[in-house]
């Protein structure tokens, strides 16, 4: 699985990005804690 493809999943369960520094890229859930990154 591709990056780009885990990101789309990501999105798709309502993750949005929140920061980014580099290629490393944080995702936030507003129902969910913590952050994926």
């Amino acid at each position: 699985m591709r990056s780009r493809e885990v990101i789309k999943e990501l999105e798709r369960d309502g993750w949005y990005e929140v920061a980014t520094k580099g290629s490393h890229v944080q995702f936030k859930h507003p129902a969910k804690k913590g952050r994926d990154a």
